[in-house]
């Protein structure tokens, strides 16, 4: 098991070479959906290993995310309901588990591919509801650094 920052690394070559193809695909991207999915890209890397309690993406993540949905959730309530709808779904199946106590396998169903499909499918409904223009990408970049930690662990299903 790799240790973390070996994830991040491999998040980081997987988002350019997505990149790379993107764009020998001819698919456009702006400069703001470009940085969004590079963060989405290496924050999906990171995400397997929230099952894990001694992981330290565990420790900090657990409390980074409330602090962080907390403040989302209150400035969108003000501006726009379907945004908080989408970072309400997005806190549950990150954090949800964890913060209610709920037994979670460690390398279980969190440790999939499908579940690297799930999460890079919300983060592209994410970026269709807050990008401007909006944009299916980051969704593909979250599905893409889910994957090399997938790799990396060489746990796809």
């Amino acid at each position: 098991m790799p240790h973390y920052r070996w994830h991040v690394l491999g998040a980081v070559g997987m988002f350019f070479l997505v990149l790379l193809l993107l764009r020998y695909a001819q698919v456009e991207m702006n400069f703001v959906a470009a940085v969004f999915s590079f963060f989405m890209c290496i924050f999906a890397a990171m995400i397997p290993d929230i099952d894990s309690k001694s992981s330290k993406v565990f420790r900090i993540f657990t409390d980074l995310i409330v602090i962080a949905v907390a403040g989302m959730i209150v400035y969108y309530t003000f501006s726009e309901w379907l945004t908080m709808l989408w970072l309400l779904l997005f806190w549950f199946l990150l954090s949800g588990p964890v913060l209610l106590a709920l037994p979670v396998k460690h390398r279980g169903f969190i440790h999939t591919i499908w579940f690297a499909m799930i999460f890079g499918a919300v983060t592209g409904f994410m970026g269709l509801s807050m990008l401007q223009p909006p944009s299916l990408l980051p969704g593909l970049f979250a599905f893409a650094g889910y994957f090399s930690h997938l790799l990396m662990d060489r746990k796809m299903f």
